[in-house]
């Protein structure tokens, strides 16, 4: 199974360490993945999909009140 999000398909980012001596060494940056239900089936879905799904749920809940 990739390392990306199932919802919005975001994957690894490369970015550069930096030493003392400025030498850069290239590394990865992952996303911050989190296992969830989703329809009853368990899938990875990054921490950010997670916000935005609880807000649309928050302004939901307040417009029918």
């Amino acid at each position: 199974m990739a390392r990306q999000c199932s919802n919005c398909k975001r994957g690894f980012m490369t970015s550069v360490s930096r030493s003392h001596s400025h030498i850069a060494t290239k590394r990865r940056q992952n996303v911050n993945l989190q296992m969830r239900r989703v329809d009853g089936e368990k899938v990875l879905v990054c921490a950010a999909c997670i916000k935005a799904t609880k807000k649309v749920k928050k302004t939901a809940v307040k417009a029918t009140k």
